[in-house]
């Protein structure tokens, strides 16, 4: 947090008056700053991604593994932040993270899921469409062109929440 910005968090306790140094996560724009700045710190590792506040590493062999690894520690370090041991999980082939799949080397989506937008209703109200939008956009990285795709859905959008569909 900006040191002209740390203030703006300050609270009363009995034992005095205390401001936050770092983002705490109550703040509304909390989230989407840690996801700008994991973003900044994982940029160019073609291996790592993340998710809200998980990071995952998926590669095809072990020397590449434990070269990601050492990348992303390194650079965690540099930002100054932390792991939880606790939450680390190494050298697993294959995982399920976050409605994804990964193993050798390959960030996958999960067939229940594809399932879920195949067999979806089509939407009917403004509402409904929105649902839709969302649970496809879920695997908007393994759809090329997703936005131009998506993008009459996305238009239709626009305007209130539950009126019906033309």
């Amino acid at each position: 947090m900006a040191e002209d910005d740390r203030a703006k968090t300050a609270f009363a306790t009995p034992f005095g008056l205390y401001q936050f140094s770092g983002m705490p996560f109550g703040l509304q724009n909390a989230g989407a700053t840690y996801g700008r700045m994991m973003r900044g710190v994982l940029q160019g590792l073609k291996s790592t991604d993340n998710f809200v506040d998980d990071v995952i590493t998926f590669t095809a062999g072990w020397a590449g593994h434990l070269s990601e690894l050492k990348d992303v520690f390194e650079r965690v370090r540099h930002a100054k932040l932390t792991v939880k041991r606790v939450k680390c999980y190494f050298g697993f082939p294959s995982v399920e993270f976050v409605g994804h799949r990964v193993g050798n080397g390959k960030l996958e989506m999960l067939e229940d899921k594809v399932e879920q937008v195949a067999l979806a209703p089509p939407p009917r109200i403004k509402k409904q469409l929105r649902a839709f939008v969302g649970l496809t956009g879920f695997y908007r990285r393994f759809i090329q062109d997703y936005a131009k795709i998506a993008a009459p859905l996305t238009d239709a959008l626009k305007g209130g929440n539950s009126a019906p569909l033309h």
